[in-house]
């Protein structure tokens, strides 16, 4: 492995009988290692746990709904304003609006002046 992580298979490859399927470059596979690769398969590991299957349905929910609060058409949302109490009142609107779009998808009408999911 070079200083930046990179491997190179080079002559290994040449008499390897799976190289068709691995590779077409002349010069044999080679692959870069995330500098976090440790890290990375530790994660993995503990994401194939029972404890972590039976808690990422509500985990997921949070996270997306999260996600959601945090972005506006993809991009970061920045704060707005100076002041802890009108960014507090901003990010209360934006939950307020996200919670109404939620359920507008999920049915919410507006019979007779009444609201209702149908």
């Amino acid at each position: 492995m070079s200083a930046k992580r990179t491997v190179t298979f080079g002559a290994v490859c040449a008499d390897c009988p799976l190289r068709a399927a691995c590779t077409t470059a002349a010069g044999g596979r080679s692959m870069s290692i995330h500098e976090h690769e440790a890290l990375l398969r530790a994660a993995r590991a503990q994401a194939r746990t029972p404890e972590f299957q039976q808690a990422y349905p509500t985990r997921s929910t949070v996270e997306r709904i999260i996600s959601w609060i945090a972005t506006s058409r993809g991009r970061r949302v920045k704060l707005r304003y100076l002041g802890v109490e009108k960014n507090h009142a901003w990010l209360r609107n934006r939950f307020a609006a996200i919670n109404v779009r939620n359920l507008v998808n999920k049915g919410l009408t507006r019979t007779n002046g009444v609201w209702a999911l149908a």
